[in-house]
Parts: C-alpha cells; sequence; structure tokens
C-alpha cells in the first residue's frame, strides 16, 4: 500500500509540473512560475483554457485519486511508521 500512496503523489507532482509547463508555455514563464506561489492561478486557469490543461489537469486528478484510495485501503499506517523511522 506504501508503494500505491507514493505512486499516487508522484502522479500528482508530474501533473502539477506539467501544468505548470502548459501555462509557461501558453502564457509565459511568470505564469508558469507563478502557480507554485499562488495555487489558485491553477485552477482558474485549468478552467479557463480547459481545452490546454486537460492532461495535465486529468494527471493530477488520477493522483489525488490513487493516493485517497491507498489511504482509504489502509496504506497511513504504513505511511506513518515509514516517515518515524
Amino acid at each position: 500500500m506504501f508503494l500505491l500512496f507514493v505512486a499516487g503523489l508522484v502522479l500528482t507532482i508530474i501533473g502539477y509540473v506539467y501544468l505548470s509547463q502548459v501555462i509557461a508555455d501558453r502564457r509565459g514563464l511568470l505564469w508558469g512560475l507563478s502557480i507554485f506561489v499562488i495555487p489558485p492561478i491553477a485552477a482558474v486557469y485549468s478552467v479557463a483554457y480547459w481545452k490546454n490543461a486537460r492532461p495535465a489537469l486529468l494527471a493530477v486528478c488520477a493522483g489525488i485519486i490513487v493516493t485517497v484510495l491507498s489511504v482509504v485501503a489502509g496504506a497511513w499506517p504504513d505511511v506513518i511508521s515509514r516517515l518515524e523511522s
């Protein structure tokens, strides 16, 4: 279960970085970097430019779903024990 949790987090991070790259390509480097400082900008951009942001947003959503399902399936105690050691 721990590996499923980590895979979900990695997929979420990859999707978010990909979204910042999409924003940087379409709107400029300042826009791409600003989503790391002000995360709601990513949500606003994703809604406004759904066609461009769809693949990255789907990767983020898939990563969140995998992470949540791994926690529901019982990965959380394993995650805590690995972080404490």
